[in-house]
C-alpha cells in the first residue's frame, strides 16, 4: 500500500457526492454504520479502492468484527500506551501482499531468525540438501508461519486507527505501522473534526 499516492490524491478535493455514491454502491458497506467513520477514512477507502486497486474488503471486515464483538483472524486490537496516540486503539486488517510480513514476523527474519526458526532447520541434515529437502522447508515456513498464524488468529498487516465513547467505536484513520506515531497523529488532529467532542481530542487540547 503507498501511502504517498493516497495521500497525493487525498489533496485534491474528493466531493461529498464521490464519498456517497461510493458508499451507497460497495456492497461492503451494507449493514455497516458509517455515521462512526471519519470522512477521511472513508476518504482513504474510496482512494484505495478506485485509483489504486486495493481490495478493502478486509479493512471494512475487520470494523464488522469490531462493531459486532466477533474474532477475527488478525491480531486482537489494542490501545496505545505512549503519547502522542495514548489512549487511542489499533487493530490490524489483511491483506495478501502482508503474507510474506506474516512469515517474516513469525520466524524473526528481520533480525536473522529466532529459535522457532532455528528449530525448524534443525530437523534437516544440509549435508544432504536437495531440491525435496527445499520444497519441504518451504512448505513448513509457510505453513507454520502464515497458516499457523492465521489459525491462531495472530495475522499482521498495517492498521485502522480507532477512539472509544459513548459506548461506541469512532474509526479515525488507516496507518502504517512504519509510520511515526506524531505523523498518525498530526493527521488525526487536522483532518478529522466530526468527533471533536470525545475525550482523545479533548485530551489533545490540554496537552498541547
Amino acid at each position: 500500500m503507498t501511502y504517498e499516492r493516497i495521500q497525493e490524491r487525498l489533496n485534491t478535493e474528493i466531493t461529498d457526492e464521490e464519498l456517497n455514491y461510493f458508499i451507497q454502491n460497495n456492497i461492503n458497506f451494507v449493514g455497516l454504520n458509517t455515521s462512526n467513520i471519519s470522512q477521511y477514512l472513508l476518504a482513504q477507502l474510496y482512494v484505495l479502492n478506485d485509483y489504486m486497486n486495493f481490495d478493502i474488503t478486509n479493512i471494512l471486515n475487520q470494523i464488522k468484527s469490531l462493531e459486532s464483538n466477533k474474532k477475527s483472524s488478525t491480531k486482537k486490537e489494542t490501545q496505545f500506551n505512549r503519547e502522542p496516540l495514548k489512549g487511542l486503539w489499533h487493530k490490524h486488517f489483511f491483506d495478501a501482499q502482508y503474507i510474506l510480513k506474516n512469515i517474516g514476523a513469525e520466524f524473526g527474519l528481520n533480525y536473522d531468525g529466532n529459535k522457532k526458526l532455528d528449530k525448524l532447520l534443525s530437523k534437516n541434515d544440509f549435508n544432504k540438501f536437495d531440491d525435496t529437502m527445499n520444497k519441504k522447508i518451504i512448505y513448513e515456513i509457510v505453513d507454520d508461519g502464515f497458516l499457523g498464524r492465521q489459525k491462531n488468529k495472530k495475522l499482521t498487516g498495517e492498521w485502522i486507527i480507532f477512539t472509544k465513547g459513548k459506548g461506541s467505536n469512532y474509526y479515525l484513520t488507516l496507518a502504517r505501522h512504519e509510520e511515526d506515531d506524531s505523523v498518525i497523529y498530526n493527521r488525526i488532529i487536522n483532518n478529522i473534526t466530526e468527533f471533536k467532542e470525545l475525550d482523545f481530542f479533548n485530551h489533545s487540547k490540554t496537552s498541547n
